[in-house]
């Protein structure tokens, strides 16, 4: 007698250990997706900043005053600092600053392959950010120093975008074989919990002798188990729900044995939903088999209530792939995008656009008005960018007052153009932010697919440099890259 009851609740020990398991490995996942998601967006950023990098020394280079020289080598140095700060982090572990610019703390990369783009990379950024440094050390940087500096750049701000985007893809790669693996783990503990519960219930039924301690064992199991029970027999009809499922499905007592299995669970969606007295529904994971429950043929689900976890992956989806501040695409996104936009076009043999746009006049407003006032501007020229462009295209936000633009399945180069021209229109006319009305304009950087190139970093590079081309030339205005590629931009190895 002894011996059968450590029989009975061995399993159930066993039942309770797995859905404890089940429940710290979703936390685990949670914490996982999240740290993940912060390395990514930071070496994201990494790529970013190399960009700006070399934008800036040119800035300072074809500054006209020494005033706006200082300012450029501000914005400069602080870059520089970023780029090294987040670098040493990857590599060492330690603190940089997130894309709110809020102090953050990262662990060392672990990963052996990761390590080697940073191995790389750190060998390129000594190489690359020394000339820039030696020129920033004077008080009065030297044309000559300034030059070297942007030679430099010109010739390891492409090497230096690839790593970080070699480092990128791999920190993705790695959280997938993570998250992959801890999917695995837990399936295996859902079903060795549900394996169990399955003995359980055969060892219950099986000792008729006892039968009615038995039930009563049986029930009491059931209702201390935090997860929904619900059986149901060969007419789908339900014959016994715990008091987990009877809370889920907010019947207070018990759920009706007149009620269908297809009352309150629909199972041919994806995810599987779940269906209240109220009427209300709600996602569910849905674990079956069948069994015998009281010497009858019978069906035995466990039921998981996933909202939670179904917002909180959804949440991180967001985070990783869409700004912050304005829910545009952010550089992650943009990048997929235009990679799957360029593999799109190539199959139909048509022609995309992209567009790099740089607001004129931001700095003015963010230092006069405020951050807040920054900020609202910045939200409302995403929806005057938005408004502007076809509802195929996709609109992002590279960082600070960056913008990009794909244009899909254009017919030919007036279609950018004209979109171009609606976008300064937009941009140009009157903000109204914090009850003052402000004035900005945009400088615009046009890059084709196949004309200027097949590649989608290349693409956005020469983009960037029309772009700046247009500020040159006295901005609010848009420069196409192909008239710059033989002049300012050097064409990539074969």
């Amino acid at each position: 007698m002894g011996n059968q009851k450590y029989v009975i609740f061995f399993p159930i020990i066993l039942f309770i250990v797995f859905d404890i398991s089940a429940l710290s490995i979703n936390y685990w996942l949670s914490d996982s997706l999240s740290k993940s998601t912060l390395a990514i967006n930071l070496a994201g950023r990494q790529r970013m900043l190399s960009q700006r990098i070399s934008k800036s020394l040119l800035l300072v280079k074809l500054s006209e005053t020494s005033a706006e020289q200082q300012s450029n080598k501000a914005e400069l140095e602080t870059a520089l600092q970023l780029f090294d700060n987040t670098l040493n982090a990857f590599w060492e572990g330690g603190n940089t600053l997130d894309g709110d610019h809020k102090p953050v703390f990262i662990s060392a990369i672990k990963s052996a392959q990761a390590r080697e783009h940073l191995t790389q990379g750190r060998q390129l950024w000594a190489v690359f950010q020394a000339p820039i440094s030696l020129a920033l050390a004077r008080p009065q940087s030297t044309l000559q120093l300034l030059e070297k500096a942007v030679e430099s750049t010109r010739l390891h701000s492409v090497d230096l975008l690839n790593i970080m985007n070699q480092l990128t893809l791999t920190l993705e790669q790695e959280a997938n074989k993570q998250i992959r693996l801890l999917r695995l783990i837990q399936s295996v503990l859902l079903i060795l919990a549900l394996l169990n519960f399955m003995y359980i219930t055969q060892r219950l039924v099986k000792e008729r002798h006892l039968a009615s301690k038995n039930h009563q064992a049986l029930n009491a199991m059931f209702n201390s188990i935090e997860t929904s029970i619900i059986i149901y027999n060969k007419s789908q009809k339900i014959i016994f729900s715990n008091q987990a499922a009877n809370q889920l499905f907010q019947y207070p007592d018990n759920i009706p044995s007149s009620l269908f299995i297809n009352d309150i669970l629909t199972f041919n969606k994806s995810p599987p939903m779940g269906h209240t007295r109220s009427g209300t529904s709600f996602p569910v994971k849905i674990e079956c088999q069948k069994s015998e429950f009281k010497g009858v043929a019978s069906v035995i689900c466990t039921v998981y209530d996933v909202t939670k976890q179904t917002e909180k992956e959804e949440n991180l989806r967001k985070i990783a792939f869409h700004d912050p501040l304005t829910g545009l695409a952010n550089r992650l996104l943009f990048h997929e995008r235009l990679t799957q936009e360029i593999l799109h076009n190539k199959r139909h043999l048509k022609t995309l656009a992209v567009l790099f746009i740089d607001l004129d006049g931001f700095k003015a407003v963010n230092d006069n008005l405020g951050h807040d006032a920054g900020d609202q501007l910045l939200k409302l020229v995403s929806h005057r960018l938005t408004k502007s462009c076809r509802e195929e295209d996709t609109v992002a936000r590279m960082g600070g007052d960056e913008f990009t633009l794909i244009l899909s399945s254009i017919t030919h180069i007036k279609a950018a153009e004209k979109i171009a021209n609606s976008v300064l229109h937009q941009l140009s006319d009157d903000f109204l932010i914090q009850n003052q009305i402000v004035h900005i304009s945009a400088s615009i950087g046009i890059s084709l697919y196949p004309k200027d190139h097949h590649e989608a970093d290349l693409l956005i590079k020469y983009a960037d440099a029309a772009m700046y081309e247009a500020k040159r030339l006295g901005k609010n205005r848009y420069v196409l890259a192909s008239d710059l590629l033989n002049k300012t931009i050097q064409s990539p190895p074969t």
